[in-house]
């Protein structure tokens, strides 16, 4: 299916028509149920619902949705209503069939400019296609047959995937919820009578004076991480704290179940006002125990916040966390982190398989649209 040297090839623009189309729909009023989907600029097919009719955008023919912060591209054949920020709709003229149009830019990657519009980007494609209309959807017949078979096995490995992160879970729930643990190898649950509860601020120093914010134009590049309220954010020149600590997230982050609501940062790094900063008290709290049981447990019932959500320090002082001695803590811990150690074994494994399906569909989509 390699590019022949009689296809024609016109400038991006010269090959779409211009389509004006006003009638958007804000984010803050997309809903997680409806009767209309709108399709926006994210990654994720469908961004929401509304059941806003009048902001019904009517397909006639098949169109392709171009995010311009993002990079995205989106094959659409059905009604729908379209999303505020940055999103255009390129219809193609009738000398390309609109599915091979949209094979072609998938195979086209823009450099990223950051969350610049990347349209003046996309003008400066050349499109090359085969006259005949039979052949472009000749070519797109055989392309959709190898994404379906892509999609397939795509799912079968992320559906695994999810299915070993939930097997953890699944264990971490057991163990708190229920008051009982996972503690040897044939799956024996050891139940403990004297289980504590006591409020975080009652277990551990909370540290946030401390940490401080640094603006990404002030920051100077260095080796220590400078974590946020999910993780790592970059890497600066100098360090704050030098020792083991619990980090959880106080706005930017997220707070349900199974979610990593809290992670441990170690050696020497810097910490912005995006996350808390917590030292527990060694005779009561070990920082695993302590990690392990928020990312299982739903705190979202402690931030406040319409528009900003926020756990703020009072509030994750006084969530309630359930203790055993510090013996028990640290077998039930030991058993914990051995699965979990075997989990992300298995999640790399998956990881790599869908990485590899990536990798391929692009090869794929190269040998077909490669001028050489």
């Amino acid at each position: 299916m390699r590019i022949n040297s009689k296809w024609e090839v016109k400038k991006f623009e010269d090959c779409i028509d211009k389509i004006i189309y006003s009638v958007k729909m804000q984010k803050k009023d997309f809903l997680c149920k409806g009767k209309f989907p709108i399709i926006s600029q994210e990654s994720e097919f469908i961004n929401g619902y509304s059941n806003d009719k009048k902001k019904l955008f009517k397909i006639e023919k098949p169109i392709i949705i171009f995010g311009g912060h993002t990079r995205v591209f989106k094959y659409i054949d059905f009604d729908f209503i379209l999303g505020a920020d940055g999103v255009k709709i390129i219809q193609p003229k009738g000398i390309l069939y609109t599915k091979f149009l949209y094979y072609y830019l998938m195979n086209k990657p823009l450099k990223s400019l950051g969350y610049s519009r990347h349209y003046r980007k996309l003008k400066g494609v050349n499109v090359y296609y085969p006259n005949d209309i039979s052949e472009q959807k000749k070519i797109v017949a055989k392309l959709d047959k190898f994404s379906e078979n892509i999609k397939r096995l795509e799912y079968a490995a992320r559906k695994n995937l999810q299915n070993a992160k939930d097997l953890f879970n699944s264990v971490l729930n057991e163990t708190f919820k229920n008051k009982s643990a996972v503690v040897n190898d044939n799956r024996q649950v050891y139940k403990k009578a004297h289980w504590e509860v006591k409020k975080l601020g009652e277990v551990c120093d909370v540290l946030d004076s401390k940490r401080k914010p640094v603006a990404k134009k002030d920051r100077v590049r260095g080796r220590y991480p400078y974590y946020g309220s999910s993780g790592i954010l970059d890497y600066v020149s100098q360090y704050i704290f030098n020792e083991r600590l619990v980090l959880i997230g106080e706005d930017g982050a997220k707070w349900s179940i199974g979610e990593q609501t809290a992670f441990i940062a170690e050696g020497k790094y810097w910490v912005n006002n995006h996350a808390h900063v917590v030292r527990p008290h060694k005779d009561k709290l070990l920082d695993t125990w302590l990690v392990y049981y928020l990312n299982i447990t739903d705190v979202s019932g402690y931030v406040n916040g319409l528009t900003v959500p926020k756990l703020n320090q009072e509030r994750m002082k006084s969530i309630t966390i359930p203790l055993l001695s510090i013996s028990e803590q640290k077998k039930i811990v030991a058993r914990l982190d051995k699965l979990s150690a075997e989990t992300k074994k298995l999640e790399i494994v998956y990881q790599k398989k869908i990485d590899g399906l990536a990798e391929l569909k692009k090869s794929v989509l190269k040998q077909t649209f490669d001028c050489g």
